[in-house]
């Protein structure tokens, strides 16, 4: 299986990236093309390898184009809250409410911080805990999907 199959296979995820860099659904398409054919003689690429490819495309296309200054690249918003999820996203998110509220607040703690930290931040959760809870809390709230992310460095 190639590089660009691999890739192929997050395709909607680099377009959402892409979408959120630069704010434009054909641009936004623009750039993943051009990510592909930038990382096709690769071996392996890593999520974040993808993710700064897609960035350093835009970035040329801007200064090329000269559309904004580079400098304000730091005042760009997040279309976070423009979130609309499918069925898919609706039923991970409800069995994600259907799990007790420690692990949800551990779970959402693991996006940020590492389980040492966790236990640093909470004085009565200890290491094994936390690890526990939130092993258990993701093989529910992801159920016959969790082999997708078995091993993976990259965060979906």
């Amino acid at each position: 299986m190639s590089i660009l199959d691999e890739l192929a296979k997050d395709d909607s995820k680099w377009r959402m990236i892409a979408l959120k860099i630069c704010g434009n659904k054909s641009l936004a398409d623009d750039l993943v093309q051009e990510a592909y054919l930038s990382v096709m003689d690769k071996k392996e690429v890593k999520c974040s390898y993808m993710y700064r490819t897609i960035l350093n495309k835009f970035l040329n296309h801007t200064k090329e184009n000269e559309q904004i200054n580079i400098d304000d690249l730091s005042n760009l918003q997040s279309n976070d809250d423009k979130f609309e999820p499918d069925d898919e996203d609706l039923k991970i998110l409800n069995r994600f409410r259907k799990i007790n509220w420690r692990q949800q607040d551990l779970i959402s703690e693991s996006y940020d911080k590492s389980l040492r930290q966790i236990e640093e931040s909470f004085p009565m959760i200890n290491y094994a805990y936390a690890y526990r809870q939130i092993k258990e809390g993701t093989e529910i709230v992801l159920a016959d999907d969790i082999y997708k992310y078995k091993n993976t460095r990259c965060k979906r």
